[in-house]
């Protein structure tokens, strides 16, 4: 019975993390004017512990891994922000969930950019950026402050490691 009520408070605080997310995004989209304007952006993307998200290696490969690196201000750091709900893009590729997945844990890689759902980004009032296909936001993995660790996606929570600063 302990067990139950347990489960059935985990789901409701899910829940509510969930409708707490989609509140945000909206709040923050009324914010910058709606969904559908805005123009673009260029710049770094900054984070937990004052890192940036970066492309490894400024390669352009697909699949590349898109990770938390000290900030450099190189290629490989330089996102453009294409609208708020759409794509954020660095050396012509696309911030991509891999796969297209939606499981907590799905890595985040730069892809070509294919006007998929696994590519749209929307900025959230609290600094996340959401994906509605998975209904997660980007996370550094683990709060980490290890540069070099690779991004993924994960339930919003409104904590401090998928709060992220646009260029």
């Amino acid at each position: 019975m302990r067990l139950h009520l347990a489960d059935q408070r985990h789901h409701l605080r899910r829940q509510h993390e969930r409708r707490l997310c989609r509140g945000l995004r909206d709040q923050r989209l009324r914010r910058r004017g709606g969904g559908t304007g805005g123009g673009t952006a260029t710049g770094q993307i900054t984070g937990y512990g004052g890192l940036c998200v970066d492309d490894r290696s400024a390669s352009t490969a697909d699949y590349n891994p898109v990770q938390v690196y000290t900030c450099n201000g190189t290629a490989a750091q330089q996102w453009t922000v294409v609208q708020a709900g759409s794509t954020i893009q660095a050396l012509g590729k696309c911030l991509d969930i891999d796969a297209g997945g939606t499981a907590d844990g799905t890595t985040v890689d730069l892809y070509d950019c294919n006007n998929t759902a696994a590519q749209v980004w929307e900025p959230q009032s609290d600094g996340a950026l959401y994906n509605p296909q998975s209904n997660k936001c980007l996370d550094d993995t683990g709060w980490s402050t290890t540069p070099g660790t690779q991004l993924e996606i994960w339930d919003c929570t409104g904590n401090a490691n998928q709060a992220w600063n646009l260029p």
